[in-house]
């Protein structure tokens, strides 16, 4: 039979946690792993008592109580044993903390997952039955502009227009929040095509062209002959590069924007910088923090609508494998810069 010390000296070296306890439930041996484990010194391991059930029915997982309150994980397997001429039990603990710990992410992942899931389905629900009555709203004041001829009715027109208007920023609102709960959700699909700078362009001065006619302000467009198309998704190229010039239209007035499509290259190809440069308030150190925080409210000036259209479009930019930079200086101004590459080869 061997002999306790020889079997004490072939279990040192065990990579798993050993410990013997015998029928009173008192720690008699542990080995190096199991000190690493409970995170105590053998010493004041022996002749404590183990506090756990000791049968041999198969695995049992183990929450441990660390030496400092951390909790580990441990699957137990227990047989029977002769130790030192007495009946007792050999406990064999493998450290599971890890998996545990992976496990508890995942199944957090999972539900963070599902939660989003919901909340978009929610979204495109409420969505399409505000789109409904507004779509009407539209319709009708359209109608009735185009029936208006009689000079009794003269400030009518206006006062339909900013009816139209008002519905025309509640659909911007309901759209940027289902795409913010689409993205948070993973439900935002990538249309990739040969887009033309110079009808890229042209698109976004029609959509400005009002608002920068009414802040007095004037926009100077430059096209590098290197850039003239870009493969990319054109539909969230447009709608970053609206919300970086209709912020800097929004905070200038009677002043100079200039739009420059420039290109770029690095290690990783050619590149194209696409950058506005305006002469507004500026944003402030605190403020450039949070710029691209959902819901956030700038102190600089107070800012109307929902304040998601620079989080759009930094989720939008890191889809098309870019990124946007910043810079700005209270009372001068700032330019915001997204850059992509001017091909993407593959999507996640």
């Amino acid at each position: 039979m061997m002999r306790s010390s020889d079997f004490a000296k072939i279990i040192e070296t065990v990579g798993d946690s050993i410990l013997v306890v015998d029928k009173m439930g008192v720690i008699r041996f542990v080995n190096p792993a199991a000190c690493r484990l409970f995170q105590r010194d053998a010493d004041e391991l022996k002749g404590q008592i183990f506090g756990f059930p000791l049968t041999s029915d198969g695995r049992k997982e183990l929450d441990i109580i660390q030496k400092g309150g951390h909790i580990a994980f441990a699957e137990m397997v227990v047989v029977d044993i002769e130790w030192e001429g007495e009946d007792a039990y050999l406990a064999t603990l493998r450290d599971i903390t890890r998996r545990k710990q992976d496990e508890a992410k995942l199944a957090e992942a999972r539900a963070t997952i599902e939660a989003n899931r919901l909340k978009s389905k929610f979204l495109t629900s409420l969505s399409n039955e505000l789109k409904t009555p507004l779509n009407r709203i539209l319709d009708y004041t359209n109608v009735i502009l185009d029936d208006f001829n009689n000079e009794y009715f003269v400030d009518a027109p206006g006062d339909i227009q900013q009816i139209q208007e008002s519905a025309h920023r509640l659909m911007t609102m309901i759209d940027q929040l289902l795409s913010l709960a689409n993205i948070e959700g993973g439900m935002i699909d990538i249309v990739l095509d040969s887009v033309s700078m110079e009808h890229l362009v042209n698109g976004l001065i029609r959509n400005l062209h009002s608002f920068a006619s009414s802040q007095n302000d004037r926009l100077h467009v430059t096209i590098h002959s290197e850039c003239q198309s870009i493969y990319t998704d054109g539909q969230k190229l447009h709608t970053i590069l609206f919300h970086m010039l209709h912020n800097a239209i929004k905070y200038s007035s009677n002043s100079d924007i200039k739009f420059r499509i420039l290109p770029e290259h690095n290690e990783s190809g050619r590149w194209i910088k696409f950058e506005v440069e305006d002469q507004g308030t500026g944003i402030s150190p605190d403020d450039l923090e949070r710029l691209f925080d959902p819901f956030q409210p700038k102190s600089t000036q107070e800012m109307s609508g929902l304040g998601v259209g620079l989080t759009l479009s930094q989720h939008f930019s890191r889809l098309l494998h870019g990124y946007i930079e910043v810079h700005s200086e209270v009372g001068k101004g700032s330019i915001f810069a997204l850059h992509l590459p001017q091909q993407i080869a593959w999507v996640n």
